[in-house]
């Protein structure tokens, strides 16, 4: 038998090699980081994904700190600027900070 007879399965179709179903496992792989990275990308644009965001904040630097940080509101993209509105931080129940606005820029 010739090499190209060895390759076909019954059914007439070529066999793939090794080195292509290497090469394929690597290209679906890649296409489904690029997709998940984009379902993130369009996700963290949301306001449910904002205030998501605002309650970890607040629930980190609460367990963090001796006292409260209060955020009102988180306005922007975690990519390009980040604002958060009406920030409050008390300690041992006194205001050590108020802010309106603080805003950051990448």
């Amino acid at each position: 038998m010739d090499n190209e007879a060895q390759n076909k399965t019954a059914n007439g179709k070529k066999k793939r090699t090794l080195l292509q179903r290497i090469v394929n496992a690597f290209l679906y792989t890649c296409i489904g980081f690029l997709v998940l990275l984009l379902i993130f990308l369009g996700i963290s644009q949301t306001h449910t994904f904002r205030e998501f965001l605002r309650e970890k904040i607040i629930e980190e630097a609460n367990s963090s700190l001796n006292g409260k940080i209060y955020i009102e509101e988180i306005e922007g993209t975690i990519f390009t600027s980040l604002i958060l509105r009406n920030t409050v931080v008390n300690m041992e129940r006194d205001n050590q900070c108020f802010n309106q606005s603080v805003a950051t820029a990448s």
